[in-house]
């Protein structure tokens, strides 16, 4: 499978490197997940195909860029691992359901994509779980920190 790999000049966090346990499968670079979308993943996204509706969320969070380019459906396909059809399948499941708008951009096949839907429902499906949250906010990179000093 030809795939996309990270500049060799990257640096991965170590963190990554120890919760996964090793590197090689980093290099192709990572998508941050929220916990809370964790937790309600399959009530989220519901539909017929989730694990297929999860591949074409995450590279969409994947392909987002700082200048607002919208991503076509070969990189959202070559991100995903699925066929260009797929993805407009599940694209097109995805805003039937209202968990993602989808606007033609001038380049062809691509498309600006927002998943505010879907992050609206993983908020209200959540809601009633912000007490089971820890109570003092963790400061960036204390943990990590800790966790590094025994390596």
């Amino acid at each position: 499978m030809a795939r996309w790999k990270l500049p060799e000049s990257t640096v991965i966090p170590p963190i990554l490197k120890l919760k996964w346990g090793r590197e090689d499968i980093l290099d192709g670079g990572y998508v941050a997940v929220p916990k809370r979308f964790l937790c309600c993943m399959r009530e989220a996204l519901g539909g017929k195909k989730p694990m297929s509706d999860l591949r074409v969320i995450l590279a969409i969070v994947d392909f987002w860029q700082k200048d607002g380019k919208p991503p076509s459906l070969g990189a959202l396909a070559n991100i995903s691992g699925l066929t260009r059809e797929v993805v407009w399948e599940r694209l097109t499941d995805l805003r039937n359901r209202r968990l993602i708008t989808l606007k033609p951009a001038r380049e062809r096949e691509s498309y600006y994509i927002e998943i505010r839907g879907l992050t609206d429902r993983i908020v209200e499906l959540t809601k009633d779980e912000d007490d089971d949250l820890e109570e003092e906010p963790r400061k960036q990179g204390d943990e990590n920190d800790d966790v590094m000093k025994k390596y």
